[in-house]
C-alpha cells in the first residue's frame, strides 16, 4: 500500500485511531504497573549486575618490567617453565563461578535467592568494552560479576565473591606450601557500581504490548477502511448500472419511436394532392 493512503487510511477513521491510541497507552501500564494501596508498583522487578575487577600478577615479573629477572638454578637442575597467567584467568573463572566460592558467599551474606547468582569471566577487551561483546584480547584479568534485583545486593554479592576468592587461592597456595616467589598475587583494579542488566528493563514488555495494541487497532482501522470502499465501490457500480439501463430503455424507446412513425399510412387526401401536384408537373 502506498504511504499516503495509508495514512488517509488511518486519518478518514480519527475516532478509531484515537480510541486506538489510549487503548494501547492503557494495555502498556496495566502489562507494566499494578495498582496497591494507591500507588501504581511495577509487576516486573529489574535485574543489576556489579562486577569487580582482579588482575593477576607474579612476584617474579612486575608489568612494569620488560624482562623476567633470572633464577638461581641448583646444578643439575633445569628452568622451569613459567604459566601463562593469561591461560590460567579462564581458570580462575571458573572457580569463581563454582559452588565452593558461592557457599563462602552466602556463608557471609546469606542465602542467595534463585535470582541472585556469582560468576566470573575473562576480560577480553579494553577497560570500557563490555564482555557481552568479546573483544580480541587475552589478558590475565578476571571480572568477578554479581547479579540481583536489588543494587545494593549485586555490589555486595560481586565484592564478598573477589575477596573471598582471594582468601580461598591464598588458602590453597599454603595448603601446597608454594614458595612466596611462585605465587598468584590477586589485585584488585576497580568495584564497578551496579548497572540494569541488558534486557532486564520492565520497559520493555510495555512497549512491546503498546505497540502490538496499536498495530492491532491499525489493521482493524484497515479492515474497516476496506470494507467501507468496497460498499462505496458497489453502490456506485450499482448507480451506474442504473443509470446505463435507463439510457438504454429511452434508446429503445426511441428507436421503437421511429420505427413506428415509419410504418403508419398517410392520409388519403393527402396522398390525392401529392398525386394532383405530380400530374400538374
Amino acid at each position: 500500500m502506498d504511504v499516503g493512503l495509508f495514512f488517509a487510511a488511518l486519518f478518514r477513521h480519527k475516532i478509531l485511531l484515537a480510541l486506538g491510541i489510549l487503548v494501547s497507552l492503557g494495555a502498556a501500564l496495566f502489562s507494566g504497573f499494578t495498582l496497591e494501596k494507591g500507588t501504581f508498583d511495577l509487576r516486573a522487578d529489574q535485574e543489576y549486575s556489579a562486577s569487580t575487577t582482579v588482575m593477576l600478577q607474579t612476584p617474579r615479573q612486575s608489568i612494569f618490567s620488560s624482562e623476567i629477572p633470572p633464577r638461581p638454578l641448583i646444578e643439575g637442575q633445569t628452568p622451569g617453565d613459567s604459566r601463562s597467567l593469561a591461560d590460567t584467568a579462564v581458570i580462575y573463572a571458573y572457580l569463581i563461578s563454582s559452588d565452593g566460592i558461592r557457599d563462602l558467599v552466602e556463608q557471609q551474606l546469606g542465602p542467595l535467592s534463585s535470582d541472585e547468582t556469582i560468576s566470573g569471566v575473562q576480560r577480553t577487551t579494553q577497560p570500557d568494552g563490555s564482555e557481552r561483546f568479546p573483544g580480541d584480547y587475552k589478558l590475565p584479568i578476571v571480572d568477578v560479576l554479581g547479579t540481583s534485583s536489588s543494587p545494593a545486593r549485586a555490589e555486595a554479592i560481586s565484592t564478598a565473591g573477589a575477596e573471598l576468592f582471594k582468601q580461598y587461592a591464598t588458602a590453597q597456595q599454603d595448603a601446597q606450601a608454594i614458595p612466596p616467589s611462585d605465587r598468584v598475587i590477586f589485585e584488585t583494579l576497580r568495584t564497578e557500581e551496579a548497572e540494569v542488566l541488558e534486557g532486564s528493563s520492565p520497559y520493555l514488555p510495555m512497549v512491546a504490548v503498546g505497540v502490538g495494541v496499536f498495530l492491532a487497532f491499525v489493521v482493524f482501522i484497515l479492515i474497516v477502511d476496506n470494507a467501507g470502499r468496497n460498499r462505496r465501490e458497489a453502490r456506485a457500480r450499482k448507480k451506474r448500472e442504473a443509470e446505463d439501463l435507463r439510457a438504454l430503455d429511452a434508446e429503445r424507446d426511441a428507436r421503437a419511436d421511429r420505427a413506428g412513425a415509419a410504418a403508419t399510412p398517410q392520409h388519403p387526401l393527402i396522398e390525392d394532392r401529392a398525386d394532383d401536384r405530380a400530374l400538374t408537373h
